[in-house]
């Protein structure tokens, strides 16, 4: 029974493809130039969107690397200004530590003179202190020796009143 199956099937399918190959051949027949004309436009279209695909990528990747080149100028010149900044500010920095170090010489020479001045006017200054102390000193022990003077010509004077007492005697009624 197997093999009658088989054949039952190959015949069915014999139909079938029959079948199918007349309906191709119906619409071939009924619908082909619409077909071949659809699928012609199909395949124009196709190959516009392929080629208007290609053309944007290409415009795009151009674009992009007209982009990347401008960036790279750009960083290339800020990179460049950057370091010209840099050097000026160097030259900048040691000018400017030179001039500090010449005012700082300039300065030092305008007050080593009066530095030396100041320092003779203390010498003088002090000189004249001690001389002046000096003859304080010396005004101050004359009039010490004048007040010890006085103060011995009044003791000698109250000596000498007491002695006169003593030699008059009591004189004094009471």
């Amino acid at each position: 029974m197997g093999g009658a199956i088989t054949m039952a099937e190959s015949k069915q399918n014999k139909r079938k493809s029959s079948g199918a190959e007349h309906l191709d051949k119906l619409r071939e027949i009924l619908f082909g130039s619409e077909h071949r004309r659809q699928e012609k436009r199909a395949n124009t279209l196709e190959r516009r969107l392929a080629k208007d695909s290609d053309a944007l990528r290409g415009d795009l990747e151009k674009r992009v690397k007209a982009l990347e080149q401008q960036t790279e100028t750009r960083l290339q010149q800020v990179h460049a200004m950057i370091l010209e900044e840099r050097e000026a500010r160097r030259r900048s920095d040691v000018a400017l530590g030179k001039r500090i170090t010449t005012l700082s010489r300039a300065v030092d020479k305008k007050l080593t003179p009066l530095r030396q001045r100041l320092q003779q006017g203390q010498v003088t200054l002090r000189d004249e202190m001690l001389a002046e102390t000096a003859a304080w000193g010396e005004e101050l022990k004359e009039e010490l020796e004048a007040l010890r003077a006085a103060v011995l010509e009044r003791s000698t004077l109250a000596s000498l009143v007491g002695e006169l007492a003593q030699k008059l005697g009591p004189t004094t009624p009471r």
